[in-house]
């Protein structure tokens, strides 16, 4: 349960927040898939599917082959390679344009409050007064620059750490906020039986 008074934070987001966070979000999606850490990069991705195809290509081009496998070959490498295509465009979408989608959208790069007090995390801003009760918050993630307040599976509020004094202020910040997610939780058990 949230116990001690409120905290209240000022500071601006900046485009390398919403980059930041874009990357996170990817890095969680990739997490719950099977493609083995070294591999989870976009580039690293992008060049092993790359080197894949021109390694088909070269070995098929290599063989001779009659004419009806040669057109099912041709065909199927350039299926391969509209699919790298389609990959890197989504790839771009994903880590590029959308942190830049998200700058154009009123509200987002421009100096806010967050407060975190009993009833729950609240995000003010000139355009938008938002309050997410405790109950609300699906989970806190934390790295070395950001906290990640998720509200949504991949809806969050970008918290960096900058915004903070001291990192005892951080540090402050995010116990509040677990202690706050804890006895949302711990109350909502005992109505579920």
């Amino acid at each position: 349960m949230y116990r001690s008074g409120p905290l209240q934070l000022r500071g601006e987001l900046h485009d390398a927040d919403l980059e930041r966070y874009a990357r996170h979000v990817y890095d969680r999606k990739m997490s719950k898939t099977f493609v083995p850490r070294p591999l989870r990069s976009p580039a690293r991705i992008m060049g092993f599917v790359v080197g894949a195809a021109a390694t088909l290509s070269l070995v098929f081009s290599l063989v001779p082959a009659e004419p009806p496998l040669a057109q099912l070959v041709s065909r199927l490498l350039v299926a391969v390679w509209i699919l790298i295509a389609v990959l890197l465009f989504l790839l771009g979408i994903m880590l590029v344009w959308t942190p830049r989608l998200m700058a154009k959208q009123p509200g987002i790069l421009v100096e806010r409050e967050i407060v975190v007090d009993e009833e729950g995390f609240r995000s003010r801003s000139a355009q938008l007064d938002v309050l997410h009760p405790w109950s609300s918050i699906l989970e806190l993630d934390e790295i070395d620059t950001h906290y990640f307040v998720f509200v949504g599976p991949s809806v969050a509020h970008i918290v960096p750490k900058r915004f903070f004094a001291s990192p005892e202020a951080s540090r402050s910040f995010g116990e509040a906020l677990r202690a706050g997610m804890a006895g949302a939780s711990a109350s909502a058990e005992p109505s579920a039986r």
